[in-house]
C-alpha cells in the first residue's frame, strides 16, 4: 500500500511540474516521453544487474539509477531541442520520442523473453504492476518522491509564471530556460520513483492536477501538496481493485489507471476544446 501511494504521489507531482514547464494543461511525464525513457532505463538497470547476479538492494538501486538517468537523458534532449520553441513544440518533441523509447522497450522486452523470469518481470514492469514493489524498491525511490514534492512545492511560484506561458513569465522577470532546468530535474526523480514502483501508470500525471485545481485552485502553493495526495489515492485505490481481481486473474494496477484514466481523459478534451472555443469568440 506505501508503494502505491508513494509511486502515484510520485507521478503527480511530476505532472504538475510539466504542466508548468510546457504551459499546457495536457501534458504529463508520458506524453513528454519522460516516463518511456525512464521505463527503458528501469529496464538496462534490470538486465544489468541480473547478469551481474546481485543482491536484491543492489539490484533495486540498480533500477532506480537507470530509470532517473533515462529520465533525465530525455529531458535533456527535449529541452536542447525546444530551447527556443513554445509548449506546442515541446510537447510534440517529447511525443517523438515516447513513440520511439516504446519501440526500443518492446525490443528489449522481447529479447528478454529467453529468460522467463526476467521477461515477465520486464513485461509487468511496463505495464504497471506494484505487487513486486517491497521495502528494497520503496528504500531506494521515496527519497526520489519526496525531491520531487519538495521541489515543486519550493518552487510554486516559479510554476505559477511558467503555467502563464513562456512570453509572459518572461515578461514578469523569470528567466524561463534556468527555471525549465531546474524544474524537469525534479521532474525525472518524480517519474522515475514512480515507474520503479509501479511501471508505467498511465493518466496518473496527467489528471491528478486538474482534480486538484478543480479542488483548491490554481496557485500551485496548493495544487502541488493537493495534486500529490490525489494521485497517491488514486493509484492506491487502483492497487486495490487489481488486488480484489488478482483472485480470478492478474490484473496490473496500471491497467486500471488505463480503463479508468482513459474516459476522464477524452472528457477533460473536450471540455479543453470547448473553453479554446468560447476565447476565440
Amino acid at each position: 500500500m506505501g508503494a502505491a501511494f508513494v509511486a502515484g504521489g510520485a507521478l503527480a507531482a511530476a505532472g504538475t511540474l510539466v504542466q508548468a514547464v510546457a504551459a499546457n494543461p495536457l501534458a504529463d511525464p508520458t506524453i513528454l516521453g519522460t516516463s518511456g525513457a525512464a521505463y527503458l532505463g528501469a529496464q538496462a538497470g534490470l538486465l544489468l544487474s541480473t547478469m551481474a547476479t546481485v543482491s536484491l538492494p543492489v539490484r533495486a538501486a540498480a533500477v532506480v539509477v537507470g530509470a532517473l538517468l533515462g529520465a533525465l537523458g530525455s529531458l535533456v534532449v527535449v529541452l536542447t531541442a525546444t530551447r527556443r520553441s513554445r509548449g506546442l513544440e515541446f510537447l510534440l518533441t517529447g511525443f517523438l520520442l515516447a513513440t520511439v523509447f516504446a519501440g526500443i522497450s518492446s525490443v528489449v522486452t522481447a529479447l528478454a523473453q529467453e529468460n522467463p523470469l526476467l521477461g515477465r518481470a520486464m513485461v509487468m514492469l511496463g505495464l504497471g504492476d506494484l505487487a513486486s514493489a517491497g521495502w528494497p524498491e520503496l528504500r531506494v525511490a521515496l527519497p526520489l518522491a519526496l525531491g520531487a514534492f519538495a521541489g515543486a512545492l519550493l518552487r510554486h511560484r516559479d510554476l505559477d509564471l511558467l503555467a502563464l506561458g513562456h512570453d509572459e513569465a518572461q515578461s514578469l522577470g523569470l528567466e524561463v530556460a534556468r527555471a525549465r532546468a531546474a524544474m524537469v530535474a525534479w521532474v525525472a526523480c518524480g517519474t522515475a520513483a514512480a515507474v520503479v514502483l509501479g511501471g508505467q501508470l498511465a493518466f496518473v500525471g496527467l489528471l491528478a492536477p486538474h482534480f486538484a485545481r478543480r479542488l483548491v485552485g490554481g496557485a500551485h502553493a496548493r495544487v502541488v501538496p493537493a495534486a500529490t495526495l490525489v494521485g497517491g489515492l488514486v493509484v492506491l485505490a487502483s492497487d486495490r481493485v487489481a488486488v480484489t481481481l488478482a483472485s480470478h486473474v492478474s490484473v496490473p494496477t496500471g491497467a486500471i489507471t488505463t480503463l479508468a484514466g482513459a474516459p476522464l481523459f477524452f472528457f477533460l478534451l473536450r471540455s479543453h476544446e470547448r473553453s479554446a472555443g468560447h476565447g476565440t469568440r
